[in-house]
């Protein structure tokens, strides 16, 4: 029956493999629109364009856009980095809930994809936003293919039709190119206020609003604006009575123009303008985009700062060594002289005309950037070619350091990130070059949760403003319930401190509010002396938890309740009332705060809280160790009760639970107290027990996977080693070329290996020999160092519930008390030749601490590096055999050390010098009487054993994972 049908109908019942493979096309695109929304806010288009080869005046080089789809209503915002999108949506989420007082249903974008580049899943940062905003607003994100633009065609238009509008701005005025992203948000601005095809010829502002836009707001972008300067503000008769500005775009959080000032590049605003519409002023582009630059590099300084209040003027914030003033014959009036500007809360209610304009324009105002949000950052921004090279102090970590200190600095062996391509057109300032040697390592703390209030006013703007109420009305209760204060008239001879709220949502989901002075605007010998305060030391915790393992002991933890506010002041220091309306008494509104006791954020509140908790525990007759002064121990005939302090964590110790209740009644009387019962998590570790086995699990698998989160590395493919046995890292591997230097851009190598450094040196040893190996690039890292990294944190995929097993023996005659392995890599460094000296020291078997570290000194043998290394390690030894004897753990049994070198094992047993050995410094001849006396007992192992290996070089999969299993570190399912 199929002969007579027609060639069309019969390739319906036929299949051909081959045709497929060789004929496969793309499919064709519905030419109409799938779904028109009916409702505001029903489906939000949004697509990222960028990034734009020259920085804006904020330091962005991208923009993101959201469209309401039923309105086509359209937000614009630019960002410094692609991970700045979460801050951008909820600034969104905020402003289009205020305007259309509905919420988001239908999130859709693009995900980007570089043509002709294999990287099709390069869109983390959109999925990381779809998981965020999925639970916590309802909203349901829908993601169009890659290489398929037709299927978020509203946003793709849309951008193109901001970009060509944006292009044809700067170019009809011949305007500095780092003006984009002002241009961009007039193009928004003025799309909005167009008729449009889609709406059947109304406005997106009339669709939203039901009323005719504000069209007499419109001006040529770029075109000169006389400033009017007001009366209260003129110093001199015969001063001129405008400034000459250039129009920059409509703010929208309040009534009248942004403006450029010509002459110091400040933007300002006002609404007593003249326009010269057809006339464009000149601007020095090299100048001022370093002027803009330098002026996000202090933003992150400032201490406090009205959101919208203009910066100093120019000649106030450069240094004229490095930025020259610009030639006038006649200086022209500053920005001083004009009024000051009126602040508009977001919440007070819009005219129409703030409702219209796209954009709040945050990174206009450095104080209160997206980009200053991210303060961690180490990222350096790109610069323009041919201008000196400036980093903006959000990316970098807090260092103090002022602008004046920045002409003194020696600029680097090679400028960063690379010479002018091409000889620039006019003398150029004398290039500004980052100070790398000031940059510290930066903190393995994670960032805080992005959706956290910044101040007092934001969160009250918020939907969950009666939580933050609530948390910031307990904290002030504090305040009055621990008499931190008393309030006293303001005299002018008084120095006032200012303060603010910090508010946070703790993992658990309590809502925190924390009332913090502003202590680094205090003067050391006035307001403060001495600032120093102990912490217990990890290695000291991992002992404890091993008694608390071996000896069954109970062990409970508490936490001290605003502990600084315990602390009695030592100085006279005045503060301002905290910022809200928890002030109800308007009389007392004007008084001010003289403090009677410690508050955080001053620079000995930490000193006065150690010293206080001191003063309690000894009048309770606790002895503070010698080995380590935050821990304490009480002995009597009911037995003994240890108290470890870290800040305001307890950690309590006792044979029996009587005492642990009896401590814990003692510390609520004197402290407001938290009991958090049994000990489960401390200082971010995860603590299992088994009190049947005798056995305790340290891990750090949250704080793991966060750092996995954070760098993007959630899906990668895990593997086996941290570490790659083939490679060794050197000098040469570090960024010398532009290209390199390029490679390098964005990428965030000291906050990975800061974040590494928190796990190896609390619960992971398998990480040491990793961390000490990528630490020493941290100044200058290239494409080698970034891909060890990215290796470290693929092994962290694989193992993040790993952790240390603790006890777990019958008896504690079955382990010596206390031992060690000890080995050295000679060598090792091919830039310095210096050895790896790397120790594991246990007591009763199970890990107390561990070091992988490049010897101080060259050595001339395998001999010599290994007498160093266990120098090194009997060091360490003894530290711990006199912290266990205050601890009253004692024993008669010697100290073993294993070691694999039977000539250093010789050297350390014979009294006799020989030619070889004579040119070891004296330093290290202590271990040979320490051998002598027999408190020490050094044996011989094999290099098969020696499980110190571990921490002095890479090793191979078999090799690593032996010795990690060896080593007690396994993952949290063979615990349990």
């Amino acid at each position: 029956r199929l002969l007579y049908r027609s060639p069309t109908e019969f390739l319906k019942y036929f299949t051909c493999d081959t045709c497929e493979f060789a004929k496969s096309r793309r499919q064709q695109f519905s030419s109409a629109a799938v779904f028109r929304a009916s409702s505001f806010l029903l489906l939000v288009h949004t697509d990222i364009w960028g990034p734009c080869p020259v920085p804006s005046i904020g330091g962005s080089f991208y923009f993101v856009v959201f469209i309401d789809d039923y309105s086509r209503f359209t937000w614009v915002y630019p960002l410094a980095f692609r991970k700045d999108l979460y801050d951008a949506y909820e600034l969104f989420r905020l402003q289009a809930i205020t305007t259309f007082k509905s919420d988001i249903n239908t999130l859709q974008y693009l995900p980007p994809t570089d043509i002709g580049n294999l990287q099709a899943d390069n869109a983390k940062e959109f999925e990381k936003l779809g998981r965020i905003i999925g639970p916590k607003y309802s909203t349901k994100t829908t993601f169009s293919n890659a290489y398929s633009p037709a299927q978020n065609a509203v946003a793709e238009r849309r951008i193109g039709l901001l970009v060509m509008k944006m292009r044809a701005l700067l170019l009809a005025g011949n305007l500095p190119k780092f003006l984009w992203a002002e241009a961009v948000i007039y193009s928004a601005w003025l799309y909005n206020i167009s008729p449009s095809t889609s709406n059947d010829g109304q406005s997106p502002y009339h669709r939203v609003f039901s009323r005719h836009p504000p069209l007499a707001y419109i001006r040529t972008f770029g075109c000169t604006a006389f400033v009017h300067i007001q009366k209260a503000n003129q110093t001199n008769k015969l001063d001129a009575r405008a400034i000459k500005c250039m129009f920059v775009g409509l703010p929208d959080d309040r009534k009248g123009y942004k403006l450029l000032n010509a002459y110091s590049h400040q933007l300002l605003y006002s609404r007593d303008v003249v326009f010269h519409e057809d006339e464009f002023p000149p601007i020095n582009t090299i100048q001022a985009a370093a002027a803009f630059r330098l002026r996000a590099r202090d933003a992150s300084d400032i201490p406090s700062i009205t959101p919208h209040e203009p910066l100093p003027p120019l000649s106030t914030r450069l240094d004229p060594t490095i930025f020259p003033p610009l030639p006038s014959t006649s200086p022209p009036p500053t920005t001083d002289q004009l009024s000051p500007p009126q602040v508009y809360s977001l919440s007070a209610a819009f005219d129409e005309l703030q409702l219209a304009l796209p954009y709040r324009s945050p990174l206009f105002h450095p104080p209160t950037t997206l980009l200053a949000q991210h303060h961690s950052r180490t990222t350096p921004t790109p610069t323009l070619p041919g201008t000196p090279f400036c980093l903006s102090a959000s990316h970098l970590p807090f260092v103090d350091i002022s602008i004046d200190d920045l002409a003194t600095l020696p600029p680097p062996p090679y400028p960063y990130p690379f010479p002018p391509l091409s000889a620039p057109t006019q003398p150029l300032d004398p290039p500004l070059y980052p100070p790398w040697h000031l940059y510290a390592l930066l903190s393995a703390r994670l960032p805080s949760d992005s959706s956290d209030p910044k101040n007092w006013q934001e969160a009250m703007r918020r939907s969950d403003r009666d939580k933050w109420r609530a948390a910031a009305q307990d904290e002030f209760q504090s305040l009055h319930d621990n008499k931190t204060y008393d309030l006293v008239p303001r005299l002018k001879t008084m120095t006032v401190l200012p303060c603010r709220w910090v508010f946070r949502i703790k993992p658990n989901g309590t809502y925190k509010a924390r009332l913090v002075i502003k202590g680094f605007l205090q003067r050391e010998g006035v307001d403060y002396d001495d600032i120093f305060a102990p912490v217990v030391r990890l290695e000291v915790l991992r002992f404890l938890f091993i008694m608390v393992a071996i000896y069954d002991l109970e062990c409970h933890q508490m936490d001290v309740k605003t502990a600084f506010l315990n602390g009695t002041m030592d100085r006279v220091v005045y503060m301002e009332q905290p910022p809200g309306d928890l002030v109800t008494d308007v009389s007392r509104r004007e008084l001010v705060c003289r403090l009677k006791r410690s508050l955080y954020g001053l620079k000995q509140a930490p000193n006065l809280w150690y010293w206080t908790f001191v003063d309690y525990m000894t009048s309770q007759k606790y002895t503070r160790l010698h080995k380590d002064r935050c821990v304490f121990i009480k002995t009597d005939a009911s037995g003994f009760t240890i108290v470890s302090l870290y800040v305001d964590d307890l950690l309590i110790l006792a044979p029996t639970l009587s005492l642990v209740l009896a401590l814990k009644a003692s510390l609520s009387q004197r402290f407001a107290m938290k009991d958090l019962g049994e000990v489960s998590d401390i200082l971010g570790w995860q603590v299992e027990r088994n009190r049947a086995a005798k056995t305790i699990f340290l891990h750090q698998s949250r704080y793991a996977e966060a750092i996995l989160d954070r760098f993007d590395m959630v899906n990668c493919n895990p593997v086996s080693t941290p570490f790659n046995p083939s490679l060794t890292l050197s000098a040469s591997h570090c960024a010398t070329t532009p290209h390199d230097f390029a490679f390098m851009i964005g990428k965030n190598y000291r906050s990975v290996v800061g974040s590494f450094m928190y796990l190896a040196m609390g619960t992971r040893p398998d990480l040491a020999y990793t961390l000490q190996q990528l630490s020493q690039f941290l100044h200058n890292p290239g494409p080698t160092h970034w891909s060890a990294v990215q290796r470290a944190l693929r092994y962290l995929k694989g193992t993040r519930t790993y952790g240390i097993r603790l006890g777990g023996i019958a008896s504690i005659d079955d382990f010596p008390f206390l031992s060690a392995y000890v080995d050295a890599n000679y060598a090792m460094c091919v830039d310095t030749r210096r050895c790896i000296s790397g120790f594991f020291t246990l007591f009763f078997g199970s890990p107390v601490s561990w070091l992988a570290k490049k010897q101080p000194l060259v050595t001339l043998s395998t001999t010599e590096a290994e007498f160093v290394a266990l120098a090194l390690c009997i060091q360490e030894l003894l530290y711990l055999r006199q912290l266990a004897s205050e601890l009253q753990q004692t024993s008669d049994q010697p100290v073993v050390v294993h070691e694999d070198n039977q000539s250093t094992i010789k050297i350390a047993t014979n009294a006799e010098l020989h030619g070889h050995s004579k040119h070891i410094d004296v330093r290290y001849m202590f271990v040979r009487d320490l051998v002598d006396s027999g408190e020490f007992q050094l044996k011989w192992c094999s290099s098969g054993n020696q499980l110190a290996d571990f921490f002095t070089k890479p090793l191979p999969a078999p090799a690593f994972a032996d010795l990690r299993s060896r080593l007690s570190i396994i993952p949290l399912s063979a615990f349990t």
